[in-house]
């Protein structure tokens, strides 16, 4: 009767562990002798909560599962924190909890291609909430490269995390203005293997961190230009791409954010 559902149970994480007999692996009966689907007569934030419940019933609850994990359950306790969390148990049914992202049937570990969660496959499975991002992400420089299949470009998760998510808002979260430039952009940036790889002639990140704007930064100014208030948030492109916020025929609107009296020679000469 369910024929699709069991093939993707069989091809998924859980289906392969019960088909060596792992102890404890959760079988249909398992999650459906609870009401987690949208037949069940919960509404819609119930539901939702119902999921999240019985996903942590076993990866945070039960020891057995924990032990066998090869990753900490701390990120997963972090969910309740996070951006999604909070607003799920905040009263919103939109918000997204373990099945939006791992899927029901089909859960699979990041590290297999068929997996939402798979690096390759994150921009569209954020996307199925975040859509306007989807689409200015997969436009840029790192959208562009992930779809080549790039390893080294950034996905959703490199830059705003996983189960941790936080409000940019939060000084906690590596995409608050203070810690964008440091903890999000650099690590790559400044990495000599990626620059030889890509063919980067000097340090950006270094530069930029002796300019005026760089000193303001780490000297805790909120306002202060960081990576991403020239280059952008989703919609990093190359220089090069008149497109770009960074291409030279919009330097003067781009700095003319933060100076408004920015002529066309304010943007000339050195830029970091």
């Amino acid at each position: 009767c369910h024929g699709d559902a069991v093939e993707s149970y069989t091809a998924s994480i859980h289906g392969k562990a019960m088909a060596e007999g792992v102890e404890g692996t959760p079988t249909c009966i398992s999650c459906h002798s609870q009401a987690v689907t949208e037949s069940s007569d919960l509404d819609p934030l119930a539901l939702k909560v119902a999921q999240e419940e019985m996903c942590l019933s076993c990866h945070l609850d039960n020891e057995d599962v924990r032990s066998r994990m090869t990753t900490s359950t701390g990120f997963i306790e972090a969910y309740d924190k996070s951006v999604h969390g909070l607003s799920l148990h905040g009263g919103n049914p939109d918000a997204a909890n373990c099945v939006d992202c791992h899927g029901a049937h089909e859960v699979a570990p990041g590290t297999w291609s068929s997996s939402l969660v798979n690096k390759l496959n994150i921009p569209h499975m954020c996307g199925e909430c975040h859509d306007g991002i989807k689409e200015e992400f997969m436009e840029s420089s790192h959208g562009l490269a992930l779809a080549r299949n790039s390893g080294d470009a950034p996905s959703c998760t490199d830059c705003h995390g996983e189960h941790t998510i936080l409000s940019a808002d939060n000084p906690l979260s590596p995409v608050a203005p203070l810690n964008v430039s440091g903890m999000v952009c650099t690590p790559c940036h400044s990495s000599v293997k990626m620059a030889e790889k890509y063919g980067i002639v000097g340090d950006p990140s270094k530069s930029y961190l002796d300019s005026y704007h760089g000193l303001a930064m780490q000297g805790g100014s909120k306002t202060a230009a960081n990576c991403a208030s020239c280059h952008g948030v989703h919609s990093i492109k190359s220089s090069s791409d008149p497109t770009s916020s960074i291409h030279e025929s919009n330097l003067q609107e781009t700095c003319g954010t933060c100076h408004p009296n920015a002529t066309e020679a304010f943007s000339k000469g050195q830029i970091h």
